[in-house]
């Protein structure tokens, strides 16, 4: 069984309607697409949409994916989606440049740089807990509209509804439900629904 700890179920800070740029005005950009699906706090299962402003480039030295491949995409979380830090070798953005050598704010360069690494490669996107399956896949698509990255092994609708409705106390992705047996699957999800619908009443 997967163990989940950490900062994954942390809830996301971006806010609808909003691009995500981490470092504003720092490099050239270019915009990029996903496209997922979001658990919402009433217990709705929503379709959502981001663009994400990622480093220029970056279209071009990466290669298109099918659907559960994984590309450019590191994982999936409840607040957004890691991208691999690979990428940075391969296109022109020099790390050290970006250097500011406040230290005020960081107790070293090698603080400060990785730093810059989670800010290049860690994205909060909308939404109250983003869903990656299967049944619902995280995709991401490039400048051009050739998809570059998926996941579908973060966590299923049953998933997330079942962190709803136990406050966060069930931490259980039912991804091998969903995969081995579709009927229990269906059954999970019936259960679920009517714990949800016990807590609005």
């Amino acid at each position: 069984m997967k163990r989940f700890t950490g900062d994954q179920f942390r809830q996301s800070s971006q806010r609808r309607d909003a691009i995500v740029e981490n470092l504003p005005n720092r490099f050239p950009v270019e915009e990029w697409r996903a496209f997922y699906w979001t658990l919402e706090p009433d217990g709705n299962l929503t379709t959502a949409h981001a663009v994400m402003h990622l480093p220029r480039g970056l279209g071009q030295v990466t290669r298109s994916v099918n659907i559960g491949e994984y590309g450019v995409i590191e994982h999936t979380r409840r607040w957004g989606v890691t991208l691999r830090g690979g990428f940075m070798d391969y296109i022109d953005l020099d790390l050290d440049a970006l250097l500011t050598h406040d230290r005020a704010r960081f107790s070293s360069d090698d603080a400060e740089a990785l730093h810059l690494m989670t800010m290049l490669t860690n994205f909060d996107l909308p939404g109250y807990f983003i869903v990656a399956s299967d049944e619902h896949p995280f995709l991401l698509f490039d400048p051009e509209g050739d998809l570059k990255g998926s996941d579908t092994h973060w966590f299923t609708h049953a998933g997330a509804l079942a962190y709803l409705v136990s406050d966060g106390e069930i931490k259980i992705s039912f991804d091998l439900v969903w995969e081995k047996d579709k009927e229990l699957y269906k059954k999970v999800m019936m259960w679920l629904n009517e714990e949800l619908a016990k807590r609005k009443s």
